[in-house]
């Protein structure tokens, strides 16, 4: 290894545990998108835009363009069927049973790490036929909050229109009951979100090493996110989820994550889990 490949791994190995300890990015992925990034850059510049970064801002632009080149904005409709079934036939009936009871206007949902927004939709869809196999029955009223960190992302997010193409898209894993509410439209190209799900959805850019953006939350759902953290930084981002949550509240992650937040108690189904929130006192 000659003397510029050594410069050229030093300076990434630097910058990749800023983005460790800001985005939370395993090292060794930091490191291996960071150089990808960086080989993107003049040779002559390389050293001063690697100290621009470091001491940039989180909010910097510069900043924030680097980490979107980063980041993974893989998603679709319905993903992780088993745990759209548990949420649709036993949680959400659940959650609403109880706000009912306590007298609060709608169920607050934080998505975190929403991406493109095709779980936030599914999510407000959801709430409007929860516990109705395939009916649309009674509204659930929910406030839903989708967070990213990708800007980008957010943007197509809020937009709500998706291209319909052969393959892995957006809609690869439509289930039969919801087939005939995402498979029509005007457009046989796109599906574009309709205004009676729009009402109940509102995206923010916010980092999930922060503090959570919500509080007393009744539902916390961060999937396929943090399988891309260290251990530290899933650690803490778990922490903030679960701070999110009101007692009694319910807490989704992904099928290969595993819980590491105190007080939580596993729900579900033999195929989907879910965790509960400790109530106070117990």
């Amino acid at each position: 290894m000659n003397l510029v490949e050594l410069q050229a791994g030093s300076m990434a190995s630097r910058l990749a545990e800023v983005v460790n300890r800001r985005v939370g990015l395993r090292s060794a992925d930091a490191l291996r998108k960071v150089a990808s990034s960086l080989a993107c850059v003049e040779h002559a510049c390389r050293l001063a835009y690697v100290e621009r970064m470091i001491a940039s801002s989180p909010r910097d632009r510069d900043w924030v363009d680097f980490v979107e080149r980063l980041l993974v904005h893989e998603t679709y409709f319905f993903r992780h069927g088993a745990q759209i079934d548990l949420l649709r036939q036993d949680i959400l009936p659940r959650l609403d049973a109880e706000r009912r009871q306590a007298g609060r206007p709608a169920l607050v949902v934080w998505i975190a790490g929403c991406s493109t927004g095709e779980e936030a939709w599914t999510m407000a869809f959801l709430a409007r036929q929860a516990g109705h196999s395939g009916a649309v029955g009674d509204v659930v009223p929910v406030s839903i909050l989708a967070t990213d960190l990708s800007e980008k992302s957010l943007a197509t997010a809020r937009q709500g229109s998706y291209d319909r193409m052969h393959g892995l898209d957006s809609f690869r894993a439509i289930p039969p009951w919801a087939t005939t509410y995402f498979g029509g439209g005007p457009d046989p190209k796109a599906w574009v979100v309709p205004p009676s799900l729009r009402g109940s959805v509102r995206f923010q850019c916010h980092n999930v090493l922060d503090a959570a953006p919500v509080v007393d939350a009744d539902l916390v759902i961060c999937r396929n996110l943090l399988i891309y953290f260290d251990q530290a930084a899933n650690t803490q981002a778990q922490k903030n989820l679960v701070s999110a949550l009101r007692p009694g509240g319910v807490l989704v992650l992904g099928p290969a994550d595993l819980p590491r937040a105190g007080g939580l108690e596993p729900i579900g189904t033999h195929s989907a889990t879910v965790y509960l929130k400790a109530a106070r006192g117990m």
